[in-house]
């Protein structure tokens, strides 16, 4: 791997880091303040604090960041020819891509649009809404494993593009 590739993927890992922190931060600000920005005649349904906003934009731009991160590491990892490291970059994608679908799920499952699925909704053990919810809330730590793993893949490789320590 020569020097280009090393600080590209470190670049993406890092800025994975940054804006999925930026979106954590947003996200307890909303929590924390959630009257923030609001108009004293205010009387509207729903009130959403202008830090929701950045919230959405990090957290899209940080999913983004950590699917490139994860197949430039795969596509890199492919072309050393590091097995191990190629499989558990297809891992982190396809965990990547189930954090969306749990969300969506869940969100037609509160609003009662999809069929509950009937594999899991057998007797009394009936998956619900929330379930689905703290699926997609456990996915997003996907996010940071994938910097992670690109960040130890990175500092493995050397500078000339010879195989990683202890392969041969």
């Amino acid at each position: 791997m020569n020097v280009s590739n090393r600080r590209t993927l470190r670049t993406l890992a890092i800025a994975t880091l940054v804006t999925f922190g930026g979106a954590s931060l947003c996200l307890l600000l909303t929590f924390a303040f959630p009257t923030f920005g609001l108009p004293k005649d205010y009387e509207g349904f729903i009130y959403l604090p202008p830090q929701i906003y950045l919230f959405a934009f990090l957290a899209l731009l940080s999913l983004l960041l950590a699917f490139i991160t994860s197949f430039y590491g795969f596509r890199l990892s492919r072309h050393m020819r590091h097995a191990g490291w190629t499989g558990g970059f297809v891992v982190l994608i396809v965990l990547l891509l189930s954090g969306p679908s749990y969300l969506c799920y869940s969100i037609g499952a509160m609003w009662s649009v999809l069929p509950p699925l009937p594999i899991l909704t057998s007797g009394e053990n009936t998956w619900s809404e929330n379930t689905w919810l703290l699926l997609a809330a456990g996915s997003v730590f996907v996010l940071v494993l994938s910097a992670i793993c690109a960040l130890v893949y990175q500092s493995r490789a050397t500078l000339l593009g010879e195989p990683l320590q202890g392969q041969k």
